[in-house]
């Protein structure tokens, strides 16, 4: 999701989070939250209800970390396109995301 140019969200700004939630499981994160956005199903003020909704329930790390750059499509790991195809084409995965 972070990595496809062909996945966009349709948001141009994510909050940040000063606190701490729960905790959201990923798969919560993307059935709930991601896939909606990707397929417009969510949109303009429901769609930033939604994210803010799903950051409260989120720790701080979870969604800063981690939430919080997928929806921006920018991990800040130190890995871009290049590495994660490398990485597929050794291990026999045929993806092939251009950057």
């Amino acid at each position: 999701m972070a990595l496809s140019p062909f996945t966009t969200f349709g948001v141009a700004k994510i909050p940040i989070s000063k606190t701490d939630g729960f905790g959201l499981p990923f798969e919560q994160f993307k059935e709930e939250l991601a896939e909606p956005l990707i397929e417009r199903k969510i949109t303009d003020n429901k769609a930033r209800e939604r994210i803010k909704e799903h950051m409260s329930y989120a720790t701080k790390s979870e969604w800063n970390d981690w939430y919080r750059r997928i929806l921006r499509k920018d991990l800040r790991c130190g890995v871009s396109v290049k590495t994660v195809n490398d990485v597929a084409k050794e291990e026999g995965l045929l993806i092939d995301v251009k950057g």
